[in-house]
């Protein structure tokens, strides 16, 4: 049954007081709330959960971002002797970056099989964490391998380039 008043609620919570204790006076009232502040309240908690795991998920991308940049940045570092060797034997700008942008995909694709595979390892236990989502939800999959499969070749591009641009000599003498 729906009662519709014009009462506020404190005013409503002390009338269900007054007519409790009319009643029976040993039985008291100490909780009460309105039915819209409850679902305010119930809501409020579950937005700040999703917030605090939206911010969680994009610090992890994020990391996840300055980690793949960093190696590949290394890598391409700890090759400039050999792009150096392929500039003098006649290697284009183009073909360098082609190189290093590889290398970048190759590393993606190892990492890529080993968080499938850590998947299917880990994947029950982690599913009590999940809400509405599996975890092998193929959208979900999909569109995390292609979010860091790019920042991968993204990552790729800066050291590519910055390897294209060595001059032979430069790069030989490096160490």
């Amino acid at each position: 049954m729906i009662v519709k008043s014009r009462l506020s609620p404190e005013e409503a919570a002390a009338a269900l007081k007054n007519v409790v204790s009319s009643v029976d006076p040993n039985q008291s009232v100490f909780f009460s709330q309105s039915m819209s502040r409850l679902i305010r309240d119930v809501i409020a908690v579950r937005h700040f959960l999703f917030v605090a795991l939206v911010f969680f998920g994009a610090s992890a991308v994020a990391l996840s971002a300055a980690g793949i940049y960093g190696l590949i940045s290394f890598i391409a570092a700890s090759k400039v002797r050999e792009v150096g060797i392929r500039m003098a034997l006649g290697a284009t700008p183009a073909r360098i970056v082609s190189l290093v942008v590889c290398q970048s995909i190759r590393l993606t694709l190892v990492g890529v099989l080993a968080g499938l595979f850590g998947l299917l390892v880990l994947g029950r236990s982690l599913s009590s964490l999940l809400f509405g989502v599996r975890p092998s939800d193929p959208l979900t999959l999909a569109l995390t391998t292609m979010l860091l499969a790019a920042v991968a070749i993204l990552a790729g591009l800066g050291p590519a380039f910055r390897s294209a641009l060595l001059r032979p000599m430069q790069a030989l003498r490096s160490e």
